[in-house]
């Protein structure tokens, strides 16, 4: 994507804008933006031109340029090669967005404790029945 709004638009498109998935697409857009600005302070600190970059990804300084400014999004292969180029380390993280699924997660929980309860329960009614006979048989 190369422009906020082409993410809303690709996020929003298949079910509808919903609040949570343009908040979600806000945030995706941030970390990429962030990601791009630390790699070219990266290369920056590391002493390396757009020119060391652009040998490194076997592109022209002007792919590179455009990847530093946002204009171009990178591939994973790029990605990879830019930030050995700029001396950087890049992590990939997915953080499931949980207020998405909120709801189904909370009916799953609900779920798994209604039927764990029920399990106590009918085991209670067991003791108390089996305590019943025995008191009856002594009695």
């Amino acid at each position: 994507m190369s422009s906020f709004d082409d993410l809303v638009e690709s996020m929003a498109a298949p079910t509808g804008a919903s609040p949570v998935r343009l908040e979600l697409a806000s945030m995706n857009y941030d970390a990429q933006k962030r990601l791009v600005a630390d790699l070219r302070a990266a290369r920056r600190a590391a002493r390396r031109t757009l020119e060391d970059v652009a040998d490194s990804l076997r592109v022209d300084v002007q792919t590179v340029e455009d990847l530093e400014s946002g204009r171009r999004s990178p591939s994973m292969r790029e990605l990879r090669l830019w930030a050995h180029a700029a001396d950087a380390f890049v992590s990939y993280t997915v953080t499931p967005d949980i207020t998405s699924y909120f709801g189904e997660f909370q009916a799953a929980v609900d779920s798994v404790v209604a039927s764990e309860w029920a399990e106590v329960v009918d085991e209670s009614i067991d003791e108390v029945v089996v305590i019943a006979d025995l008191a009856r048989t002594r009695g």
